[in-house]
């Protein structure tokens, strides 16, 4: 295991952890999970590929370059992420980063707009990157393309958001740009939290509100993840309070959209939409501590009644059972839920013996 790949697997495991989602992705190549309770991330398939993210984090959180390809003060910090940057991203697995490089094996050679000529090519800001520090991991380049290399990654590596970018090209391939706007968006409303002192949390449902018209969410909540968790990788002196919050929350919803399929299941069941189950089960959630009688109501206010209340309380019992625990605030709201749900049964049981 590389320096990277154990730097990975330990700052951000809890990530992997929670990817208990169906995974898809379309720049390289990954194995599906089995089942949205059981999946886990296949570290050694993904690692070629987590070594290049790290790095690149790295690389766009510290600015190593300013300006026509200048490095910053610290100098040392920025020469060894660069290394880190040109030795680790050629080995992002896939045919899609393999073909790019063949076809502009020469870019560079002679003068002119190196990121025009990738844009007149097709290639996506994302992908422009790791095409650039590939062609940059050749020891034997010469001097003159190096340095037009070096500044058309210096020019895109000041877009904050261009992790964005990148990220989506690896996970959803070639995408028009204004596709990742609202991706792009709340990357930077996100970076920026800890500037709005009356900035107030979201929560689990209101996180979900931001991400529910969204294509492929759980992909793309990947993506926000991924970026986010690589900003502060790439700043280890400094953990804004805020964005460290919503980071859990956005891992808290993507490990929950892992029993997505549950709650529809649940939902079918008692006539309800999915997407209002969904949103009915975050809201229990996000709740300190939940009484029946509070319980009773919320089930009213979904039309649920009759004997599909029974069904209602027995298979959310069982959805909260088997539900992840970092779903959950901590251990005590996972007891108390499930006590609440089973003394409403309880409640109803008597109602009917009566």
């Amino acid at each position: 295991m590389s320096q990277i790949d154990a730097l990975w697997s330990n700052s951000y495991s809890e990530i992997n952890r929670e990817r208990a989602d169906d995974i898809s992705t379309t720049n390289q190549q990954l194995f599906p999970a089995t089942t949205p309770l059981t999946a886990q991330v296949e570290e050694g398939a993904e690692a070629s590929l987590m070594e290049t993210m790290e790095s690149m984090g790295l690389v766009m959180g510290s600015r190593l370059l300013q300006g026509n390809g200048r490095k910053d003060d610290d100098k040392d910090k920025s020469t060894r992420l660069y290394e880190m940057l040109l030795k680790w991203v050629p080995r992002v697995e896939g045919g899609a980063l393999v073909e790019l490089v063949t076809g502009f094996s020469t870019l560079g050679n002679d003068p002119g707009d190196v990121v025009e000529q990738m844009r007149e090519g097709g290639v996506p800001e994302g992908a422009m990157v790791l095409l650039l520090a590939s062609l940059l991991a050749d020891p034997q380049i010469e001097r003159k393309r190096r340095r037009r290399l070096e500044d058309a990654l210096t020019f895109l590596l000041d877009d904050e958001a261009i992790s964005i970018d990148l990220l989506a090209w690896v996970e959803l391939g070639n995408l028009p740009r204004d596709a990742l706007l609202p991706l792009r968006q709340i990357y930077q409303q996100i970076r920026q939290r800890d500037d709005d002192e009356a900035q107030q949390e979201k929560g689990l449902a209101g996180w979900f509100n931001e991400v529910r018209e969204w294509p492929d969410r759980r992909t793309r909540l990947r993506v926000l993840i991924r970026a986010l968790a690589l900003d502060l990788r790439a700043d280890a002196d400094h953990h804004p309070v805020k964005v460290v919050t919503a980071l859990g929350e956005l891992k808290r919803l993507l490990l929950f959209f892992s029993m997505e399929d549950h709650c529809a299941s649940v939902a079918f069941s008692v006539g309800v939409e999915p997407e209002r189950m969904l949103a009915e089960v975050l809201h229990l959630l996000e709740q300190t501590w939940i009484y029946p009688d509070w319980l009773e109501q919320r089930i009213g206010m979904m039309g649920i009644s009759g004997s599909r209340i029974f069904t209602y309380l027995r298979q959310m019992q069982d959805l909260l059972r088997f539900m992840p625990s970092p779903c959950f605030q901590d251990d005590d709201q996972a007891v108390q839920l499930a006590e609440a749900f089973e003394q409403l049964q309880e409640q109803h049981e008597d109602q009917c013996d009566g």
